[in-house]
């Protein structure tokens, strides 16, 4: 009984740290882990700044059309809108930004024009990205008697 007992002692005492093999492994499967998680990683920052850039984009469409629309009627056209241009903030976030007005004339009653800004900018490689756009009309108010 002595023997069996001994024979169990050794064998609880030879199991208490990791062998070399199961180390081995585990940092085989860490490193493979992290490096897919790495590309996911950057694609979602990349997004993540795409989308802050959007949002800026978006905001001075917005600004910039209800300054358009503000002014008179007589003072709505391309030329007049074309001096409005983007904040600072824009200008820094959004490279190579380019602003693009188009006033048309639209045949209704009443009379009305329709305001259309176009945003365009490049991300980080220069490739072009898609613009933000926004339209508008704005009618020309009927004088009362």
């Amino acid at each position: 009984m002595s023997q069996r007992k001994v024979r169990i002692q050794r064998s609880q005492t030879r199991r208490r740290g990791m062998s070399l093999v199961e180390m081995i492994v585990s940092t085989v499967l860490l490193v493979a882990v992290f490096s897919a998680a790495a590309p996911v990683m950057s694609w979602s920052m990349q997004q993540q700044s795409l989308a802050g850039k959007r949002r800026v984009a978006n905001q001075e469409v917005f600004n910039l059309m209800e300054l358009a629309t503000a002014n008179s009627w007589e003072s709505v056209n391309s030329e007049n809108l074309s001096r409005l241009s983007l904040s600072s903030e824009a200008q820094k976030s959004l490279s190579d930004a380019d602003l693009e007005w188009a006033v048309t004339a639209v045949d209704s009653q009443p009379e009305a024009k329709k305001i259309a800004v176009t945003l365009k900018w490049k991300d980080k490689q220069g490739r072009q990205l898609a613009p933000t756009r926004l339209t508008s009309w704005i009618y020309r108010k009927e004088a009362t008697p």
